[in-house]
């Protein structure tokens, strides 16, 4: 068996790697002219939650998200519409969302909003889907009305801001996760897996298909019906991800490791180590594995109350 190898020559942790970028702390003065300026960068791996918290006193201000370029990117506009600057006891801002792809302004949302201090705020809590949008003094926008907008952040996009006018930034901070990057076996290819399985006399190891499962269909669902290659690696043995994913399919790729078994004293028994279709990491503490009659393979989540099985294509 060829060693793995792990993605960037280091293997990928298993908890997700966070970032945060500040801007803009205090209140401090801008210049009239527009100002754009980059928020934050998303990388390659596929992200799990974003947040972005933006406090401004500017007559307008702008957040690009998910900006690829100028003909692809989703907006959302501030702009105060009080006639009274000086008034302190009531502000109105007009949001505005839109959407732009390949150059062409798809839909848009508005909504006035109404707040007491000069400057106006928006916060964005994105978990696998958007979770909250608040603006102004706390009203809370339907997430549900606005996610076509605030949409899955895509690898290599960007998350902008301008501003016009004379202002201040109080504050505009991002946060972000992502989920792990899955590492790689290092076969060149499925074919010469195939061809390694072929040889070996190592009872486990195997192409291993999707036969069924037992799960509470309204709690948790399966990520796909998968096919599976299980080859030796040292004293464990490495699972590796052929073809089958459902939900998050663009995560996966063949011969990349989709969890690891590792031989207890019982015979045919695994501690085993699982990541899910969004690449979140099940360890031997809450799941284990078993091959019966060297023809199944049962995967179980004990806490999910969930097994799945594997038949071996013979």
């Amino acid at each position: 068996m060829k060693p793995s190898k792990s993605v960037g020559g280091v293997r990928a942790v298993l908890s997700v790697i966070a970032m945060a970028v500040v801007l803009s702390i205090g209140q401090v003065a801008i210049a009239a002219q527009p100002m754009d300026t980059l928020l934050l960068k998303i990388n390659e791996q596929a992200v799990r939650s974003l947040q972005i918290d933006v406090r401004c006193e500017y007559p307008e201000w702008k957040l690009c998200w998910n900006y690829i370029d100028d003909q692809n990117y989703s907006q959302l506009t501030m702009k105060r519409l009080s006639s009274d600057y000086e008034d302190n006891y009531q502000h109105t801002t007009q949001l505005e969302l839109v959407k732009v792809q390949d150059g062409k302004r798809t839909d848009s949302f508005r909504k006035q909003i109404h707040h007491e201090d000069k400057s106006a705020s928006i916060r964005i809590d994105w978990q696998d889907r958007l979770r909250s949008f608040v603006v102004g003094d706390g009203s809370v926008i339907d997430a549900q009305s606005v996610s076509d907008y605030l949409d899955t952040p895509v690898a290599g996009s960007e998350i902008r801001m301008e501003y016009k006018g004379k202002g201040r930034i109080y504050w505009a901070n991002s946060n972000v996760s992502y989920y792990l990057m899955p590492e790689d076996a290092s076969f060149d290819s499925v074919a010469e897996v195939e061809q390694y399985i072929a040889q070996s006399k190592d009872a486990v190891e195997g192409i291993w298909e999707y036969m069924d499962r037992d799960m509470p269909s309204e709690s948790v669902s399966l990520g796909g019906l998968y096919t599976l290659a299980i080859v030796r690696d040292g004293d464990e043995y490495l699972i590796l991800y052929l073809d089958g994913c459902k939900q998050y399919s663009d995560r996966w790729k063949p011969l990349q490791i989709k969890g690891r078994l590792k031989p207890t004293i019982f015979e045919n028994h695994f501690d085993l180590h699982w990541y899910n279709a969004r690449r979140t990491s099940c360890t031997s503490n809450d799941a284990w594995a078993s091959v019966e009659q060297e023809a199944i393979l049962a995967l179980h989540f004990p806490l999910l109350k969930s097994v799945v099985r594997f038949r071996k294509r013979r």
